[in-house]
């Protein structure tokens, strides 16, 4: 019986029409790196496979790709310096879920963390299309995310929007009949809206936080005429040590308010 032999591309990990040799390199129809033949190297006191640091940077490139286009459909941030990591809201109703991407292991398949956790509404992540279905060199992260938020809005009964992540979030906060809404100018408030959820209030700005069960979290930014943010907590040390490096101007106001987000979401 004879077999045949499946070997995959070095950059995406998609499937190559035929095999590379010394003498002719195969170029991928996914994402058109061209592989040549190269055999695979062993360390010999770890029996583990050496990955160059060509192989390596063309690994964080895609990745990087998919970070990318992540971030420009939803309202996010990277955690810390990893690429791999990924922090966003999605704001759908009158709900709120934080969704964390983790593309270590991409192109393979993607690991999602939801909270809170939409396994009531819409079964378990296995069963998501995009997940079953995930082609390495083909599939991307966004796909998943996209039929996540799809399915819950089905779930919860919330029509799709049209709209930005920023304008969508902020139609989901919850107003009282007859209240009218203050309409922000200060540059610095309009820079906090953008990166943070918040609402903008006559005093101040309320910026809204999450804990990993989905508790929420209030920071109040208060207007000052002669110091135009101040901020004020009761919370734990570690953001009371935040708060105090803001105020004797170690850290940007942005810098504080993304190491509280840290705090409380860990």
């Amino acid at each position: 019986m004879s077999t045949i032999e499946v070997v995959t591309c070095s950059g995406c990990g998609g499937p190559l029409p035929e095999v590379p040799t010394l003498s002719k390199p195969v170029k991928c129809e996914y994402c058109e790196i061209t592989n040549v033949f190269q055999p695979p190297r062993v360390d010999s006191s770890t029996g583990e496979l050496i990955i160059s640091e060509e192989e390596l940077a063309e690994r964080d490139y895609q990745i990087y790709q998919q970070q990318e286009a992540i971030l420009s459909h939803y309202s996010g941030e990277l955690v810390g310096e990893e690429i791999s990591k990924i922090r966003i809201s999605l704001p759908i109703g009158a709900r709120t879920f934080q969704v964390l991407v983790v593309l270590d292991n991409y192109p393979h398949e993607i690991f999602v963390d939801v909270s809170p956790d939409p396994t009531p509404l819409i079964g378990p992540f296995i069963e998501l299309d995009t997940i079953k279905n995930w082609e390495p060199g083909k599939s991307s992260a966004l796909d998943v995310i996209q039929e996540l938020e799809q399915r819950l809005r089905t779930a919860l009964g919330v029509v799709e929007s049209h709209v930005s992540p920023e304008l969508d979030r902020k139609s989901t906060q919850p107003r009282k009949k007859k209240e009218k809404t203050h309409e922000e100018k200060d540059p610095v408030f309009l820079e906090i809206m953008q990166k943070f959820e918040a609402v903008p209030e006559k005093k101040g700005l309320k910026v809204i936080f999450y804990s990993p069960s989905g508790e929420e979290k209030i920071l109040i930014v208060k207007r000052k005429k002669k110091y135009p943010i101040e901020l004020k907590s009761k919370f734990s040390p570690l953001v009371e040590g935040i708060l105090d490096d803001y105020q004797k101007g170690r850290i940007s106001l942005i810098q504080a308010l993304t190491d509280i987000e840290r705090v409380f979401y860990v």
